[in-house]
């Protein structure tokens, strides 16, 4: 199976290089609805996902910011130092308290492996297997990834409306909120829902061969383990859902920043702020006075490449013990929740450019019978489908066929740069690289039963242009 890869210059992409690919719409998620009117995403739930450069006050910016709602707040996080640093312990009079849910990454570990190997028994004990005992089992690498997400479920289920989580430093943030979805898509071409129906037939051949076969256990342990990232793919990727980035202003802010954003939009969670923490005040010798003005500087240059995103700064407080009271109260007057409604309300896209949203709409831009010669859109059925994507993270196909006989699929990548970005199509996916991140994204419907004839980046915006495939396109009668 070969690749055809493309760099965002107006360079070609490749056409379908497999003819037997298994990606799921992943269109058919659904982002939810805003039942209470509450602002943010399903169910009126509001998430809100906070890193940055490592070192730079992460953790304490999430309590204050837990603080900051003026409402009821779960603050979820995997660092101990929060359930002391008066999160949910010295709440002034008259404030909403904060909950905090510490995640035990170890033990939640040591629970999915145990159920693992209860819901797979009788498999294992065909092959004899031994299986392991609590106390032998050390977590693998992306088991926090999971323990936070699921800490996030469980405080969605319970009720919670307000949720800031406490997320690792930025690169390994955004891997952990790509990782529920790449699951999903492995398990999802290791167990196609096609091949499961055969599952039933397994006894009686069993029986006809004389030998153990794989037991039923295997398909319902794989299933429960792909509808658990499947809801977990969609709640991160929720309408209630953002990030905020917090950074110590210096030399690499900038970079730092930019990369996240990337990230970011590539895992379907926009960056509605930044945070610019420790702030050096004015005055004193000439040595803090040349700090300060740096600082002012970087801030200047990130407000600049943030556009509409509010770079919000906090002061540098010195040796205090526990800032978390007076942080609040300077994001309290930031209110970042109303930037998070106004964001929602303006999306992410190209005012220059019209389309539908992906899912939402696009599987029924060809369905028209001036843009197919009046023949019906086989995909038009899907046009119903929720969007794949969050409120502020929009992708969408606009529709040029009458113009240019070209469909265009926007995917907004904010701080990506063109040197460092690239698009490969594999049958019904685009995998996007974005420096150091990787997704494979289903294509919407339409775009299936095109060719690829480019791909341009502009204005933070990834262009992928198509050219509807004679041989697939719907025809005229």
């Amino acid at each position: 199976m070969s690749e055809h890869a493309s760099r965002a210059g107006d360079a070609a992409l490749g056409p379908d290089a497999a003819q037997d690919a298994e990606a799921r719409d992943a269109a058919s998620r659904g982002a939810g609805a805003d039942a209470d009117g509450a602002g943010g995403g399903r169910g009126g739930v509001r998430v809100r996902f906070v890193t940055g450069a490592g070192g730079a006050g992460r953790t304490t910016v999430a309590a204050a910011l837990a603080r900051a709602g003026g409402v009821r707040t779960a603050l979820i996080t995997t660092e101990p130092a929060v359930l002391s640093a008066s999160a949910g312990h010295s709440v002034p009079a008259g404030q909403p308290p904060v909950e905090v849910i510490a995640v035990d990454v170890v033990a939640d570990f040591r629970d999915r492996v145990a159920d693992l190997q209860r819901g797979g028994g009788e498999l294992l004990d065909q092959f004899g297997a031994q299986p392991l005992e609590s106390d032998e089992v050390t977590e693998l690498p992306g088991a926090t990834a999971l323990a936070v997400l699921r800490a996030l479920r469980e405080a969605v289920a319970a009720g919670h409306r307000r949720i800031v989580v406490d997320l690792p430093p930025a690169a390994e943030a955004v891997r952990l909120l790509l990782l529920p979805a790449q699951l999903d898509r492995y398990l999802g071409r290791l167990m196609p829902a096609e091949r499961q129906a055969a599952r039933a037939l397994r006894p009686m051949l069993a029986q006809l061969a004389g030998v153990p076969m794989p037991a039923r256990q295997l398909y319902e342990v794989g299933e429960r383990m792909r509808a658990e990232c499947t809801a977990l793919a969609e709640l991160v990727e929720s309408v209630g859902s953002t990030a905020v980035l917090v950074v110590e202003p210096g030399g690499s802010t900038e970079r730092t920043v930019a990369e996240t954003r990337a990230g970011m939009a590539l895992a379907g969670v926009p960056v509605t702020a930044l945070i610019a923490n420790r702030m050096v005040p004015d005055g004193g010798d000439a040595w803090q006075t040349g700090w300060a003005a740096e600082q002012r500087a970087v801030c200047e240059e990130l407000a600049e490449a943030a556009g509409p995103v509010p770079v919000v700064e906090l002061p540098h407080l010195g040796g205090r013990s526990d800032p978390t009271e007076q942080l609040a109260a300077v994001l309290a007057a930031a209110d970042l929740d109303a930037a998070d409604d106004d964001a929602a309300d303006a999306g992410t896209a190209n005012p220059g450019a019209s389309g539908t949203e992906e899912g939402a709409g696009a599987a029924g831009v060809a369905a028209g019978p001036s843009e197919a010669g009046g023949a019906a859109d086989p995909g038009a059925a899907d046009a119903g489908r929720p969007r794949d994507a969050s409120s502020g993270v929009r992708r969408r196909v606009e529709d040029r066929l009458s113009e240019e006989g070209e469909l265009v699929w926007w995917l907004p990548l904010p701080g990506a740069q063109k040197e460092r970005l690239a698009v490969v199509r594999r049958g019904d996916e685009a995998i996007v690289t974005v420096g150091p991140y990787r997704r494979a994204l289903p294509l919407p419907p339409a775009l299936r039963r095109c060719t690829v004839a480019g791909a341009r980046l502009t204005e933070g915006e990834l262009a992928v242009r198509f050219r509807p495939d004679p041989a697939l396109w719907p025809r005229s009668r």
